[in-house]
């Protein structure tokens, strides 16, 4: 089996950041990054497919120069090929969920895999869009929110995963591979590779491979479109019928309003409720000025 892992070197959050007042910036010095952490447990995962099948693994990342260090010591040892695709830092601040899959995709689909894998971080920190357009690219199966697998049946080419559901529920779910698997907290730890493995492995274990060098066609990927946000529309503010008891005003105005038995609906913005409701306080002696 083919097994490919997406890695993504990320900020660590954990360390605080320090405001450089004379700049207004971010102090550099106190930015420190690390490999993310679902993306581990996609690689733990792997490796224990590995266990019990005759698999290779290989990782790719997606940024820069300063992650060759992090690469090495965090992911080459537990790989059997340990890919970089090297990007400028403005196209990386700039980079969002197409980008990184059109380049991603493009270099996974110079060959063929049965599996890959990601966390649901990979590439575009949270947004959990990465996986599924690598999936459209490849025409690979998609499932998402994957917390372990459970098994790997290579003579029906399926493997059963186990999937979270609402309220801390799981599922058990069997799809056919190929397929590109999105992983999230829950289950599996990612153990850390010892020393003795971190001091074995060859000087050359790592591929760098420019972004230039990839010839990605960005119509790959149809763009996802922008989320329109709801505009809520300024509702009618009402003043309680003079006629009515107290105890009717003060149920009108809880409820949400009641059509008055004499005059219409004052329409208007926050303003207009606030002096209406001053009028109303007023009126019944619950306040005085």
């Amino acid at each position: 089996m083919n097994i490919a892992v997406l890695v993504c070197d990320v900020i660590d959050h954990s360390i605080p950041l320090i405001n450089d007042t004379m700049d207004n910036s971010i102090w550099n010095k106190c930015i420190y990054h690390k490999i993310n952490n679902v993306d581990l447990i996609s690689l733990e995962v792997a490796i224990n497919i590995k266990l019990h099948s005759n698999s290779n693994i290989t990782s790719m990342t997606l940024g820069s120069e300063s992650s060759i260090a992090r690469l090495k010591m965090e992911v080459a040892p537990q790989t059997d090929k340990t890919v970089l695709i090297v990007d400028n830092e403005d196209n990386l601040r700039a980079m969002d969920s197409n980008y990184a899959a059109d380049i991603l995709g493009t270099l996974l689909g110079k060959n063929e895999w049965d599996l890959i894998l990601c966390g649901v971080e990979t590439s575009d920190y949270g947004g959990g869009i990465t996986g599924p357009i690598i999936s459209k690219i490849l025409n690979y199966e998609f499932i998402g929110g994957v917390v372990d697998v459970m098994s790997v049946n290579t003579v029906k080419n399926t493997i059963c995963v186990k999937r979270k559901g609402e309220w801390g529920k799981r599922e058990i779910i069997e799809v056919k591979m190929p397929a590109v698997i999105a992983f999230t907290e829950g289950e599996v730890e990612p153990k850390r590779p010892l020393l003795s493995k971190k001091m074995s492995i060859p000087a050359d274990c790592l591929e760098i491979i420019p972004v230039d060098n990839i010839q990605y066609n960005s119509s790959t990927s149809q763009s996802i479109p922008v989320m329109k946000m709801h505009k809520v529309k300024p509702r009618g503010i009402f003043i309680p019928d003079s006629s009515l008891s107290t105890k009717d005003r003060i149920k009108s105005i809880m409820e949400g309003g009641l059509k008055k038995k004499k005059g219409e609906i004052i329409e208007g913005g926050g303003e207009n409720a606030v002096k209406a409701i001053i009028e109303f306080v007023k009126e019944i002696n619950a306040i005085s000025f």
